[in-house]
């Protein structure tokens, strides 16, 4: 996701009524520690403690999402959206990949349909 595209979903996540960031979730279930996050995305190990926290009054900046998304490996949206449940995962374990490819492309598209009017 290129910075214009991450700016505009973060704006579009923004007029929402609310947001959430699902750093914390994300980074435990990749395994990932706060120390090797700030190292990776040059952020301190303190401000990912508060964004994990909750002590951030803003979601980041579009910078920042993209740095810690890009570290993760996932997608911007993808912070702000809980980390599929084993569930999920045991369910698309033996699907092809452009399979699950579909799906997601699907799901999104979905999920950012405008309402009918």
């Amino acid at each position: 996701m290129d910075f214009t595209a991450a700016s505009n979903t973060l704006f579009s996540m923004a007029k929402t009524a609310e947001t959430r960031l699902y750093l914390g979730q994300w980074m435990a279930r990749l395994g990932m520690r706060s120390i090797d996050l700030a190292r990776e995305t040059r952020l301190s190990e303190s401000y990912i403690s508060n964004l994990i926290n909750g002590k951030v009054k803003k979601n980041p900046s579009t910078d920042v999402s993209l740095r810690i998304s890009r570290a993760l490996g996932i997608t911007v949206n993808d912070l702000f959206s809980p980390p599929p449940g084993p569930e999920m995962i045991a369910a698309i374990s033996d699907l092809q990949p452009d399979t699950v490819q579909r799906l997601i492309v699907t799901g999104r598209k979905q999920i950012h349909k405008p309402p009918n009017t």
